[in-house]
């Protein structure tokens, strides 16, 4: 089935990334990116406190994405790993997945302390034998779930998958999945530490630490009476090397890393004791792990059965390299965007998986409610008991008198009065013990009546062939589509194989914002310093107006493919320190100019360029053209990328063989062609041609389509459907 393509998008407490992947699962390239800063305030500890901002921030964050803009509102995002409750649970393996989920509602409780009505969750079945299978249990809390949905539906997007930051981590930085081994993804973070372990059958194990990277600086910053920000400058450039600063640097981030490495151990023993495998490897990701001798301090000091190999993810190991964005400084700034791109690259998988915390795609739960709301209404009332005797109520019911002979035989009879307010409390109690007599009889009668009870069906699985075409054909199995026809520019710029690098100051734009209430003048060569640490300098005198910003023109301070740096935040060394958290710079572009590459352009040259743009250009022309016809045509049509075909309208390219040229580039035109049905003809021939009988409320849910043959001839197409039917109520039993 067409799965609809979507961006990624990463929020944490201190920034936030958007990321979109195009081509196949085995060649992936990136088509768009950014990244932005978020005050202090908006986030904090993975809970949304300002959705106002946050809206506002995600919506500057989308516009300035770049290469080429972000045009899908299809989002895929996950939540903070420190909220998230995981458990693997074990099961009979006869247990199908609804009847797992049932169970788990019940033992669910025991290790989650919050009660069922106050989370959203999901399950992924990671593993079977002979006997049993195991099952990977996550819950997040209902209210940040709702919180999250809220401020991305606030932003114009169309959330399909809420995931674990764990899995998508665990997505772009494993490389290959061992058969006999598993792999700790170690995420040292601002706030806190996530460590997880995965192996070839999914996520293991996952927990998190309030130890990371800003207690470190700050446990250096109290030890040397230094402010926050040299103290984190001395952590990234000493790290845990013993040689520098006379080792005071490397005992204080040492005492610190102790829980984590404690905690790291502990997992490893619980893993290899559970699983009868072996750990051989750790990957370190989180803003923090590139700090100088990590991976060989945790290499020596963790105690496992073999020496683990500690090193520095790299989510850009399943890239295709050629393909990354020209001057985009990726390789020095890739470890930042590893969860987003591991998000990313859950769009692009053909059978998704992984847990889903979005809570309408549970079917799970609605069964559930829907089954609780059946029990209510079948339930039978009890036959009314007779009530408790009043207070002080006598059993023959007669008032006591008083003994005539105690009064003496002289005394005289006296004719007493008639007591009505008596005789009236008689009347009414006569009067209610009929009425209650004539009840429990009536009820008594009921009862022995026959007692209907209600019971919920189960989901009903069911797959049909069918035909699509556009042609009119009087066939029980076929059902007429339509042709829809479209045409596309596409271009790529390519460089000669053999070239000659020429070096230059890259240069490019960069904002300069001023948050302090004051102007500030800054003169030409004034420094800006970027994240990764290349230096810049101002090319003309500017003055940038408190409560302000503006544009200005940077150069890099070296010739060199050092200034060719991606879109960066600067900050000002020349201000003090204080100063420069209120007055710094960003950039939303590449710098370039750092190095020229001027080549002989070659026959072969050409040919490579025409094999490389011909796949690539597909891939991109038959995403637009989906995403197009998607927004033209609504939810009402099927639109499967099997039944498409593109043919190639014209191909230029920019220069001829034996010319001198920096790049050149391939130009083409496509017709692109598709088959589409509309959803109401599948969904009336699914109910023509299957048995529903008891299923009097229920709905229909398609689940996947596959093409089984595809005529271009005459444009039709052979295909199978797999549906569900979920009954909505209960029947009578």
């Amino acid at each position: 089935m067409f799965k609809r393509k979507a961006f990624a998008l990463d929020i944490s407490d201190y920034s936030i990334y958007a990321l979109e992947l195009k081509g196949k699962k085995e060649k992936m390239y990136i088509h768009s990116f950014s990244r932005g800063i978020l005050p202090e305030g908006i986030v904090e500890d993975g809970e949304i406190k300002d959705k106002e901002k946050l809206v506002k921030a995600i919506k500057a964050l989308i516009d300035k994405a770049g290469p080429k803009k972000i045009r899908t509102n299809n989002v895929i995002c996950c939540l903070p790993e420190s909220k998230i409750f995981t458990y693997i649970f074990s099961f009979p393996k006869e247990l199908n997945k609804n009847q797992v989920r049932e169970a788990l509602t019940y033992e669910a409780k025991e290790i989650i302390p919050l009660e069922p009505e106050e989370i959203y969750s999901d399950i992924q079945i990671i593993s079977k034998n002979k006997e049993t299978q195991d099952v990977f249990f996550a819950a997040a809390p209902r209210k940040l779930v709702d919180n999250y949905m809220e401020v991305l539906k606030k932003c114009g997007l169309d959330p399909i998958v809420l995931d674990m930051e764990s899995a998508s981590l665990a997505r772009s930085l494993v490389k290959k999945v061992k058969k006999d081994t598993g792999t700790i993804i170690l995420d040292i973070g601002g706030r806190t530490t996530n460590i997880s372990i995965y192996d070839k059958s999914g996520i293991r194990l996952n927990f998190s630490l309030n130890v990371a990277g800003k207690k470190i600086t700050k446990a250096i910053a109290k030890k040397m009476n230094i402010e926050i920000e040299e103290a984190e400058k001395l952590k990234e450039k000493n790290g845990l090397d013993p040689s520098k600063k006379e080792g005071e640097i490397f005992l204080i981030i040492q005492s610190i890393l102790q829980p984590i490495i404690a905690e790291i151990e502990k997992s490893v023993h619980y893993y290899q004791n559970t699983s009868g495998r072996n750990i051989d490897e750790i990957i370190l990701c989180g803003g923090s792990a590139k700090m100088p001798k990590l991976c060989e301090y945790l290499s020596d000091n963790i105690e496992n059965k073999v020496k683990l190999k500690v090193n520095i993810g790299d989510p850009l190991v399943k890239m295709d390299k050629e393909s990354l964005p020209k001057g985009q400084g990726f390789k020095t700034q890739a470890i930042d965007y590893a969860t987003v791109i591991g998000l990313a690259m859950r769009s692009l998988y053909k059978k998704d998986y992984g847990v889903n915390f979005i809570p309408q795609l549970s079917l799970f739960k609605r069964l559930r409610n829907k089954f609780k709301k059946a029990k209510v209404t079948s339930k039978v009332l009890p036959a009314p008991t007779r009530p408790d005797k009043q207070a002080g109520e006598k059993g023959d019911g007669k008032k006591s008198t008083v003994d005539k002979e105690s009064r003496g035989e002289e005394e005289t009879k006296k004719k007493r009065p008639l007591n009505y307010k008596v005789i009236g409390i008689v009347i009414l109690l006569l009067i209610i013990i009929s009425a209650g007599s004539v009840f429990v009889i009536n009820k008594l009668f009921e009862s022995s009546k026959p007692r209907i009870s209600q019971v919920l069906l189960e989901p009903k699985e069911l797959s049909l062939d069918f035909q699509v075409g556009i042609e009119e054909k009087d066939l029980p199995d076929y059902i007429k589509g339509e042709k829809i026809t479209k045409s596309y520019n596409w271009s790529k710029s390519y460089v000669p194989s053999s070239v000659e690098v020429i070096e230059d100051k890259a240069k490019g734009m960069i904002t300069i914002i001023n948050k302090s209430s004051l102007d500030q003048p800054l003169v030409a060569t004034t420094r800006f310093l970027s994240e990764d640490g290349v230096l810049f300098r101002l090319k003309e005198r500017v003055v940038v107006p408190g409560q302000g910003q503006i544009e200005a023109e940077v150069y890099a301070d070296k010739e060199g493919e050092s200034g060719d740096i991606g879109p960066s935040l600067f900050t000002i060394p020349g201000l003090s320190s204080s100063a420069q958290k209120l007055i710094y710079g960003e950039s939303v572009i590449a710098m370039k100019g750092g190095v020229k590459r001027l080549g002989i352009l070659t026959e072969e040259d050409i040919e490579s360029a025409q094999e490389k743009a011909n796949e690539e250009a597909i891939e991109e022309i038959k995403d637009s053209f989906l995403q197009d016809i998607s927004e033209e045509y609504g939810q009402n049509y099927v639109f499967l990328d099997d039944l498409i075909d593109i043919n190639i309208l014209s191909n230029e390219i920019s220069a001829e063989a034996g010319g001198e040229v920096e790049e050149f580039t391939v130009d083409k035109k496509f017709e692109v062609n598709i088959l589409i049905f509309l959803v109401d003809e599948i969904q009336n021939f699914i109910k023509n041609n299957i048995s529903l009988e008891n299923y009097n409320n229920y709905e229909l849910i398609i689940q996947n389509y596959e093409v089984k043959n595809f005529s271009i001839k005459d444009f039709s197409a052979k295909l199978s459907v797999d549906a569900l039917i979920n009954p909505l109520s209960a029947v009578d039993k």
